[in-house]
């Protein structure tokens, strides 16, 4: 018997994590209604050093079972940096 995870709610998996020429992370939502919110959990990414911080884009494929075909778009992540 398994411990229940507390970090994902259950309605969402675990992320899969590719590496490819960059990573694609797949999750999977069991379901959601209109308007209701369900959260993915943290993504965290690192970065070697402060100098290799730099913004990337983020783009996603959403597949809900009232649509013939999928969502897709692009987040875009922007980092500023500190005036010194």
């Amino acid at each position: 018997m398994r411990a229940p995870r507390l970090d994902f709610p259950s309605n969402v998996s675990d992320p899969r994590i590719r590496r490819t020429s960059s990573y694609n992370v797949d999750y999977h939502v069991e379901r959601v209604k209109h308007g209701d919110i369900e959260e993915l959990g943290k993504l965290i990414v690192h970065f070697g050093t402060p100098d290799s911080v730099k913004n990337f884009a983020i783009d996603y494929v959403i597949r809900p079972a009232n649509l013939p075909e999928p969502v897709r778009g692009t987040l875009h992540v922007l980092f500023e940096r500190d005036a010194a």
